[in-house]
This record gives structure tokens, C-alpha cells and sequence, in this order.
């Protein structure tokens, strides 16, 4: 992503009386353009955010049996399709998200039309089972929370890389709902301008650092 901002340029009349650079009033305008372009990303995710409730509220208006809410979700134990994994960079800690579901299937070596047959019957199948389920909601919520109590951290770290699947396809295994395409799109997308976040804020706290330190060392004379 290009985040367009005025950037401030130094040219030699921001020089002192020795010639060197300006290094505080330099790192200023940097801090502020940091501060600027972060003020645009907590709109743009908020917007996200929003748009992907709105985008939900419309998938369960337009569907006249299944409801996509927690009373629907598939609880099962699956691997996650998104990990973050920590760097470190001169600006300190940095974030970086990690889509296991594209790498996968970016690796496979089976041919392609078997793989996406293989897939689609395991979808259906766990699909088919999951609509079993629903008979009623009340029932479900006991039936979910029965299982949930029988999961324990050895079935979690036992789950393979196989289990990895688009989380969409639990509520159609074919065509999930345009509506919803759209709200997945959007919290992914929000969820990218998270990390984004988190890494501008670290930027800004190391620059911030930087100014004092050098603020302190111009008012003690060193």
C-alpha cells in the first residue's frame, strides 16, 4: 500500500552555523508526516470494520434460513489461515501477518483439478455435518459447548496443515453469499491495517525517543 503525504525536503539553508543538517527540526517533520499518514490508517480502519458489519448485517438479511453468527460458527478445531510472526527492525518490534491457506495452496504438488475435488468433498462432508447440527439454536449452544469441554491443547497441536481451509466455505461450500465475500474482504483488510498500526506506532515512539535523547543532550550543552 502507497500512502501519499507531503514530505518536508532539506535544502541548505536548513543548515546551522557549523553546516551540518539540522537534525531535530529533520526528525519533526518526519514525526508529524508518521502522524499524519497514522491518522489516515485509523479512518481507513475503521471504515473497514464498519464495512464489513454492514456488509454481514446484509448476508443475514438477504438469507431467509442460515444465520451467519456465532450460532453458526464451526467450532471445531482447526489451524489458523493467518499467523502473525515478530521481527525486529531499527524501529524495534515489527509485525508482520502470515497467510498459511495461500502458502499452502501455493505448494501443493497433487494436480489441481484433484486437489480442488479433494477439497470440495471434504467441505461438503464436514458441511453436511455441521447442518446436522442445527436443528435448533438452543440445542446447538449445548451440543457446542459439550465439545468445546473435551478439546484439549494435545487436540489442538495435533491439527495438520490439511485442516487448513477458507473458513467462508462452513456456511456454503460452493457459493457462500456475495454479502459475505464482501464482509470477509473488508475485516481482512482491517485486520491488515491492525498490523499496519502497530508497526507506524512503534516508528513513531522510537522517533519520539530520538527527539528526546537529542533535546536532552542540546539542553545539557554535550
Amino acid at each position: 500500500m502507497t500512502i501519499e503525504s507531503s514530505i518536508y525536503v532539506m535544502t541548505e539553508n536548513d543548515t546551522d552555523n557549523n553546516g551540518s543538517a539540522v537534525d531535530i527540526d529533520g526528525k519533526t517533520i518526519q514525526l508529524l508526516n508518521l502522524l499524519n499518514i497514522y491518522h489516515f490508517l485509523t479512518a481507513k480502519y475503521r471504515a473497514n470494520f464498519i464495512q464489513g458489519f454492514l456488509h454481514l448485517s446484509r448476508a443475514n438479511f438477504q438469507s431467509e434460513k442460515l444465520k451467519f453468527g456465532l450460532d453458526t460458527f464451526d467450532l471445531r478445531p482447526y489451524n489458523a489461515c493467518k499467523v502473525v510472526n515478530v521481527g525486529t527492525s531499527e524501529e524495534g518490534i515489527k509485525y508482520e501477518i502470515v497467510d498459511q491457506l495461500k502458502s499452502q495452496v501455493n505448494k501443493t504438488d497433487e494436480p489441481k483439478n484433484t486437489t480442488t475435488t479433494t477439497i470440495k468433498q471434504r467441505i461438503v462432508k464436514e458441511s453436511t455435518e455441521l447442518s446436522n447440527r442445527k436443528v435448533k439454536a438452543s440445542k446447538q449452544r449445548e451440543e457446542k459447548n459439550s465439545f468445546l469441554d473435551t478439546i484439549d491443547d494435545d487436540d489442538i497441536q495435533t491439527a495438520t496443515i490439511s485442516q487448513l481451509r477458507d473458513p467462508i466455505y462452513q456456511f456454503n461450500p460452493f457459493m457462500p453469499p456475495k454479502e459475505l465475500i464482501l464482509s470477509q474482504d473488508n475485516f481482512n483488510k482491517g485486520l491488515d491495517n491492525i498490523i499496519e498500526l502497530i508497526n507506524l506506532q512503534n516508528r513513531i515512539n522510537a522517533l519520539i525517543n530520538e527527539l528526546e535523547k537529542e533535546e536532552l543532550a542540546k539542553v545539557s550543552g554535550h
